[in-house]
């Protein structure tokens, strides 16, 4: 039950994390501009944001790789069979 509730959690703050990067480029990249200068700048702030989710990725890869089986054993115990 914990462990959903914290890949929920983790989940919630990721799409937040990526939610405020796309929303502050999208301002700072479109400031002014209308119509095809827009859309590209619109588009440059999407991939700005899918960078930052690749970032995102890339930490939770390391800081998993730092985590020791030792650590984790507790959590990896089978369900009883009935």
């Amino acid at each position: 039950m914990l462990f959903r509730s914290q890949r929920q959690a983790g989940a919630a703050v990721g799409v937040a994390v990526l939610a405020t990067i796309l929303i502050e480029r999208r301002d700072a990249l479109m400031a002014g501009k209308t119509g095809p200068e827009a859309i590209d700048a619109l588009v440059r702030a999407f991939h700005q944001a899918f960078v930052g989710s690749v970032l995102l990725a890339v930490f939770g890869f390391v800081c998993a790789a730092f985590i020791r089986d030792s650590d984790a054993a507790p959590t990896m115990v089978r369900p009883a069979k009935k």
